[in-house]
């Protein structure tokens, strides 16, 4: 494991407050190493594309073409009126 040391701008009451208590130092750097740890959320717009895809080669490969899928969509239309 590598630590880090870094500078980070507080009022001075935190400082002093941070200074004074190793209860303080340790939460922080909990908090702090539970957010640098924690992977990014990926990027959702992405997530859902690549979902679409993949769900479009799965029915693909089962054998739902353009025209089959044309045609559930059109029975489903005149099934709501």
């Amino acid at each position: 494991m590598t630590t880090l040391t870094f500078e980070v701008e507080v009022n001075d009451e935190a400082a002093e407050r941070i200074r004074q208590s190793e209860q303080e130092r340790t939460k922080i750097n909990l908090l702090l190493k539970s957010l640098v740890e924690t992977p990014p959320v990926p990027d959702p717009k992405k997530n859902i594309f690549e979902t679409m895809d993949r769900m479009s080669r799965i029915a693909q490969s089962n054998g739902l073409t353009e025209e089959k899928l044309a045609e559930i969509l059109e029975e489903i239309d005149q099934e709501r009126g």
